[in-house]
């Protein structure tokens, strides 16, 4: 899933992109919606 993949490469890109997290889960929501 989609999901799963997510998952899997934020914790690879690391913390320092809490940016990009926030507008993941945002587009996660948005498309669960």
């Amino acid at each position: 899933m989609i999901v799963g993949t997510l998952t899997v490469h934020i914790p690879l890109h690391g913390i320092g992109s809490l940016k990009d997290k926030r507008r993941i889960v945002k587009s996660l929501i948005g498309r669960l919606q």
